[in-house]
């Protein structure tokens, strides 16, 4: 929807949005269908270092290097965006393959689909 949008800036937003997105389920998915417990204070520190993050979900979802990869490459370009001065600009083609790396994960996470 924000891709669809006359902003200037649609695509920066809407890599913040997806990555998000992506973040908020990976909590859920440790959370609730990971089937670990996590202390509140777990998750506090967890949630600290995204890395560390990923590397729980890594542990009980099966996900292809090649896809983490991506998720770093994007993850990586949005700290830019957000904690940098001079930010690189984010194209269509880098916001419709987040999307779509980003639908398959929560896929595989809550077995949620989209419309192609």
């Amino acid at each position: 929807m924000i891709s669809k949008q006359r902003l200037e800036q649609r695509n920066r937003i809407a890599l913040i949005v997806l990555d998000s997105t992506l973040e908020i389920g990976f909590k859920d998915y440790l959370v609730n269908e990971s089937g670990t417990s996590y202390s509140d204070v777990r998750l506090v520190e967890l949630f600290k270092d995204r890395s560390q993050v990923q590397n729980e979900v890594k542990k009980t979802l099966a996900i292809k290097d090649e896809v983490w990869k991506k998720v770093n490459f994007y993850y990586n370009l949005r700290c830019k965006l957000v904690h940098e001065k001079a930010t690189a600009p984010v194209d269509d083609g880098q916001i419709e393959n987040f999307r779509l790396i980003v639908e398959a994960m929560l896929h595989k996470m809550f077995g949620l689909k989209f419309k192609k």
